[in-house]
């Protein structure tokens, strides 16, 4: 009877179940055949593929594929089950059953993602262990309107993400990136892209406070491919600057070429890119007033960059894979430092090489992963000014005279760095260290000519014996009042009377030794840890350690701890801390400014003009040199960073985060001078009307070191901060059809708030004021045409292909209210020889400047030359929804217009007192700009 069952059975699965190829052998065993491959239909090698019982999972044999794909395994008729686990790909099983003449299997493997994220939109909020609990996946259609420039892809994921996305791009930007599970330098094309996963949540044992940007690539392919990219930009494109009085000359010419693909198949790929580029930058507009006239134009620096770039990647086997990577480049910049205030003549041309070479070796698991990475990398840069000669400043009018920037530098690091990832039931593990070491070896030559500092105009006018027509009033006021023997005085912008000395306020200039060697090893080890309960909480916590050869103190760990709970299946909170430590990094300040060794620093107050040193020479020695120290009781400086988030998914597949975020810092970096006179209180005018060297010599007995008379810049731990940040996220999760029409989006609200008490104008008598109070709106939306599909006449079906198909408009919105800025007087007040003393009785930061906003907009045409379309458009002819497999040939077309709608701003406000220009736009932002693009991939 039993016998009888289990032939039942066995009939019933062989009618069910798929039915693979057993040739039959003279034993009479079969041989199970198929090959596995991705979904892009490339081979996999080395899967180990799985044959197990159909009730259990009892191994009955094993195969491994070769370089096709193809496997085989030889065993007993009978019902079974195939069973492959592959790092990166979902796990894949399947019940067979013995059958003669039948195909062999084929095997298709899907990508999987290794955090737990919604991919497709749903009502319901789930607590991920790996990933915040309101990430936001891109897939599909949109990944289609992303930009193609890898600067403007960061910056616009950093928006995606609600994160600040200013800064360089290397060192600030790319470090929120993590590409196929790895921390990476650079980002691939979109085309490349399969997915990208955006965690808002900053609460990271990283301890960058950043959030994380996870971006899946396709995989390889068996072929090569090729694309050149060509940008091209010229003034005759660009409206004028508001207050220019033309449009300078300026161009952009930029070509990428790259070529990559298979060396070996499935075993070996290489890859080569190739970037030159030229562009004329338009600089800050030039708004300055001298002796002789006004100026108000526009600036150009022009910029050449060439960068070579060979990668090649080695796929020993599905879960292990090695990356080689080298890069080298040169940079040339002209013009500067020039604009706002900043005449031609200050400027300085900079030059620059560097290399790097890279090796990661990634290994995978079924539960682990771990990414081993080696990088050098040398780089050296010299900067030249155009003209020698003392430097002038005017307050808030113009700066001239030889420039200030001179000096040299080349870098040597080499550094080692791991990360091991483990996933274990509802635990998410995650380790990470870095060793680097770093060399630099630099000639710093800032301000070696010397530097002379003016109040006002009518006073460099005044010592400057009246050259020029904008003199004209100042030698009448001074006329006027020798006739009646009184002290010539001028009105301020705040209409008081101010003395015109035609003295300047102070003298400044480096000397020494300015070349210095300096390295340093620093290490860098964190552990998180992310536990997962059920679908409604998750906690994560961890810690981080940072130190350098250098640092002051070593006993301080960065603890971090962050809550997530599914109040509803609609609703979500978020709740979390990290203590933060500031390492040491002003080792090299302290070795350079010395007042020995190496450079040293000379201030003089009220200077004799032209020659500071007219009426008795001022050497620098023991008692007069200035010079930067530690104070003895400092200690690393650390911040409390609380934040907390609610998420609600709203109906209409809308999702809206309400975010704070603060950081409160103690014991924060300060630099004061502790030997300025004491107590830093205003000096009597009559103090002016002495001789120089009596002048100076009042001044220097008040100092505190007498008769040391030299500046002490003290390093500190004494200051105190405050930051606040409510932000509001509004997205939808996936695109709005309107008649056809693809929409997608996000707004962003921020309102920033920080105080602090390093703004001081008495050096003995901390200021606790705000720095900052700021509101600000992000947003960008795309739109995207319908396709042609609908359209039934072959002509209109042709001229849809022609116009609107794959056509997309990216629009840019940002806005924000005006910065905080103080009143300055532009003179030195008190003699600690700072020239930027508020006025008295005047709080710091009590006016705003202008507000600002921008709308850009981006135009992009997608032209389909061959290949097919994605899985589930084959029936449009390889064309209508825009979306390709990498194996397509592509032509784009791209405008990026900043500025559309050729608005004009002030960018900023004088705020010095003596300035002809106070309380005046300093300038203009930008007219519009149009910038083409166009690229080709086949």
């Amino acid at each position: 009877m039993s016998n009888a069952r289990n032939f039942a059975v066995a009939v019933l699965l062989s009618a069910l179940l798929p039915t693979a190829a057993w040739p039959m052998s003279p034993d009479g065993s079969s041989a199970l055949t198929g090959t596995v491959r991705d979904a892009s239909g490339t081979p996999l090698l080395a899967v180990p593929v799985q044959v197990l019982e159909i009730d259990s999972d009892a191994a009955v044999a094993e195969a491994t594929t070769d370089a096709n794909g193809a496997f085989t395994v030889t065993l007993a008729p009978g019902a079974y089950r195939v069973a492959i686990i592959v790092p990166s790909f979902a796990p894949f099983e399947q019940a067979v059953t013995v059958a003669a003449n039948a195909a062999p299997l084929d095997i298709v493997l899907a990508l999987a993602i290794a955090v737990a994220v919604d991919v497709t939109p749903t009502d319901e909020l789930i607590a991920g262990a790996v990933t915040g609990l309101t990430a936001t996946t891109l897939a599909g259609d949109e990944l289609l309107d992303l930009p193609t420039n890898e600067e403007h892809l960061a910056r616009y994921l950093m928006l995606l993400a609600g994160a600040d996305f200013m800064g360089d791009l290397d060192e600030d930007i790319m470090a929120n990136f993590v590409v196929d599970g790895f921390d990476d330098d650079r980002l691939p094309r979109p085309d490349q892209i399969s997915q990208i996963i955006i965690d808002p949540n900053p609460m990271t044992a990283r301890g960058d406070g950043r959030p994380r940007i996870e971006i899946v690539t396709r995989p390889g392919t068996d072929r090569w491919r090729r694309s050149v990219d060509v940008g091209f930009a010229d003034e005759s494109l660009n409206a004028l600057t508001p207050g220019e009085t033309r449009k300078e000359p300026r161009q952009t010419r930029e070509v990428h070429v790259e070529v990559q693909g298979p060396v070996i198949p499935n075993v070996m790929e290489l890859s080569v890119e190739a970037t030159t580029s030229t562009d004329e930058r338009a600089g800050n507009s030039l708004r300055a007033i001298t002796p002789t006239g006004q100026l108000f134009s526009g600036v150009v620096q022009p910029l050449e960059e060439r960068e070579l770039e060979v990668g090649m990647e080695v796929q020993f086997t599905p879960a292990h894979r090695l990356d080689v990577q080298f890069s080298t480049g040169t940079e040339r910049s002209s013009n500067d430092g020039i604009g706002g205030f900043t005449l031609p003549e200050r400027a300085s041309n900079e030059r620059g090489s560097d290399w790097s070479f890279q090796v990661s070796e990634r290994m995978f698991g079924a539960n682990t992963n771990n990414d081993f990475r080696v990088r050098m990398s040398r780089s050296s840069s010299r900067d030249v000014p155009l003209r020698e000669g003392f430097a002038i400043d005017v307050a808030d009018a113009f700066e001239g005279g030889g420039g200030t920037s001179r000096g040299s530098d080349e870098r040597f690091g080499l550094s080692f760095e791991n990360t091991l990832r483990l996933e274990h039931g509802a635990w998410n593990l995650e380790l990470g260290g870095e060793l680097e070491y770093r060399k630099d070896r630099s000639v710093d030559q800032d301000n070696y000519n010397g530097t002379f500092e003016f109040a006002s105009l009518h006073d460099y006018c005044l010592a400057t014996g009246f050259f020029g027509a904008n003199c004209a009033a100042t030698e009448r006021l001074v006329a006027e009042a020798r006739a009646l023997g009184v002290t010539p005085v001028a009105f301020d912008g705040r209409g008081r009377e101010v003395p015109i000395t035609g003295v300047p306020t102070t003298f400044t200039q480096a000397s020494g030794n300015a070349e210095l060697e300096f390295s340093e090893v620093a290490f860098v080890g964190f552990l998180q840890a992310d536990r997962r309960f059920g679908e409604s909480a998750s906690l994560r916590f961890g810690l981080r350690y940072n130190a350098t050869n250098h640092s002051r103190d070593f006993l301080r760990l960065n603890p971090m701890v962050n809550a997530q709970y599914r109040l509803s299946e609609r609703t979500l909170f978020s709740v979390g801390a990290q203590l933060f430590f500031q390492d040491f990094r002003d080792t090299e300040r302290l070795l350079r400014n010395d007042g020995a060794t190496y450079e040293t620093e000379l201030f003089i107050s009220s200077p004799s003009f032209p020659d500071p040193f007219r009426g008795g020479t001022v050497e620098i020695g023991d008692e007069t040199a200035s010079l930067w120290v530690l104070d003895p009781a400092y200690l690393s400086p650390f911040s409390i960073n609380p934040q907390a988030s609610i998420t609600q998914q709203m109906p209409g597949n809308l999702r809206v985060t309400l975010s704070y975020t603060a950081s409160f810092g103690h014991r924060q970096r300060r630099t004061r001078n502790i030997n300025a006179p004491f107590p830093g209180t205003p000096l009597p005018d009559e103090i002016l009307d002495l001789p120089r060297s009596e002048r100076q010599d009042l001044i220097d007995r008040m100092r505190p070191l007498y008769p040391y008379v030299g500046n002490v810049t003290q390093i500190e731990s004494t200051g105190r901060s405050s930051e606040r940040t409510m932000r509001l996220r509004i997205q939808p999760r996936g695109n709005l059809d309107i008649l056809g029409i693809r929409l997608s989006g996000n707004v962003h609200y921020i309102y920033r708030s920080e105080d602090d008490d390093n703004d001081f104008n008495n050096p003995y008598v901390p200021e606790w004021g705000p720095s900052q109070r700021m509101h600000s709106v992000q947003s960008r939306f795309q739109l995207r045409l319908p396709d042609e599909t609908g359209l039934v006449q072959p002509l209109l079906r042709t001229i849809g292909r022609a116009t609107w198909e794959g056509l997309s408009l990216s629009f840019s919105l940002r806005a924000n209210t005006g910065r905080l800025y103080s009143i300055r007087s532009g003179r030195d007040l008190n003699g600690d020889q700072s020239s930027r003393d508020r006025l008295p009785r005047t709080s710091r930061n009590s006016e705003t400047g202008p507000a600002n906003w921008n709308l850009d907009l981006t135009l992009t045409k997608d032209v389909l030359l061959g290949g097919a379309a994605i899985d589930g458009d084959e029936g449009r002819s390889g064309r209508g929804s825009g979306r390709f497999r990498r194996d397509s040939s592509r032509l784009r077309f791209q405008a990026r217009i900043n500025n559309v709608l050729n608005r004009s701003q002030p960018r900023a406000y004088a705020s010095i007192v003596t300035s002809p220009l106070f309380g005046l736009p300093t300038g203009y932002t930008g007219g519009r700009t149009i910038t083409l693009a166009t690229s080709i991939d086949f």
